[in-house]
């Protein structure tokens, strides 16, 4: 990431800012936030560009009650599988 100065092309680069983590030792900067909702000079962000998946809020509650309809289950963690 760099500074940039006005550019005249139509090119988009999406602002962020460091979260700072006051009390760490080592390391200040917990992450780097990006804001992808920021328009740009036409007028449409990031975000309105990407296509939506579906609504999946009615169906989480379904798979909720069909989990406690079985005897034995098993639930695993995916975390490490993605970054």
């Amino acid at each position: 990431m760099s500074m940039i100065e006005k550019s005249d092309n139509d090119d988009y680069y999406m602002p962020h800012h460091a979260v700072a983590k006051e009390t760490s030792e080592t390391t200040k900067v917990f992450h780097i936030l990006f804001n992808a909702s920021a328009k740009s000079n036409s007028g449409v962000s990031l975000n309105d560009m990407l296509m939506t998946g579906p609504i999946i809020q009615d169906k989480l509650f379904l798979y909720l009650i069909h989990f406690r309809m079985f005897n034995y289950v098993i639930s695993f963690d995916i975390e490490k599988m993605y970054r």
